[in-house]
């Protein structure tokens, strides 16, 4: 059977472009205590090691409510492909990065979870990661994280940071209702460290089978 074409997803995390439904609840208490703060005006500046563009990306202080779920949003520079926003959501220990991607006919409404600061090492989630859609033929999305390490030092940049979390997400694709022999396939892995009161300080996107990889590196920030 035809594969679905493989959208350029080097990270996720904070990298895409939202829209969706606004909606009205409690705004979440901000926070920069935990693995991804979110006090107004504070910045993250990333770069890609495979373009080698550079990305900010900068907490405005609001919320959406997306499918019932509150988001903080932020805003993502960048010099390859302009101003977007992206979604973070927190409860009950996870994080959700929300983002819609569009590429070549294809499209993309991933849900992504990338942390639960809760969980101990080699802990585990499964979870529904959204859709892709293509040549009208929807293919759904499951998203399955491990901790890795907990409480670890990791220097990127020349920067140590100190009680970073690094877990594991997988992004399958599931064939199941289309071809049983297929079942789930294996898209991307990445390798994700967030610092604590910091946030993500580096992520390692590996889509094996159209032999890619590249690393999104924090090389300066900003926490109000």
């Amino acid at each position: 059977m035809k594969k679905l074409a493989l959208i350029p997803v080097v990270a996720i995390l904070f990298f895409v472009t939202g829209c969706s439904k606004s909606g009205s609840s409690p705004s979440p208490t901000p926070t920069n205590t935990d693995y991804q703060p979110n006090t107004t005006n504070s910045t993250w500046k990333y770069t890609d090691s495979s373009s080698k563009s550079t990305s900010t990306l900068t907490s405005t202080g609001n919320t959406k409510v997306i499918g019932g779920v509150t988001y903080f949003i932020f805003n993502s520079t960048s010099d390859s492909s302009g101003t977007s926003q992206t979604y973070i959501s927190k409860q009950n220990g996870f994080y959700d990065n929300i983002g819609f991607i569009y590429d070549n006919g294809a499209s993309a409404n991933i849900i992504f979870r990338y942390l639960n600061d809760q969980l101990a090492i080699g802990d585990k989630w499964t979870t529904n990661g959204g859709s892709i859609s293509e040549n009208n033929i929807n293919i759904p999305i499951t998203i399955k994280g491990t901790i890795k390490e907990k409480g670890i030092s990791k220097k990127v940049s020349g920067t140590t940071f100190t009680d970073v979390i690094h877990t594991q997400v997988v992004m399958y694709y599931d064939y199941t209702s289309i071809d049983p022999n297929v079942g789930l396939m294996n898209f991307a892995t990445y390798d994700v460290y967030a610092a604590k009161g910091v946030g993500i300080i580096r992520i390692e996107a590996n889509i094996a089978s159209a032999g890619f990889y590249a690393v999104n590196n924090l090389t300066s920030y900003s926490i109000k």
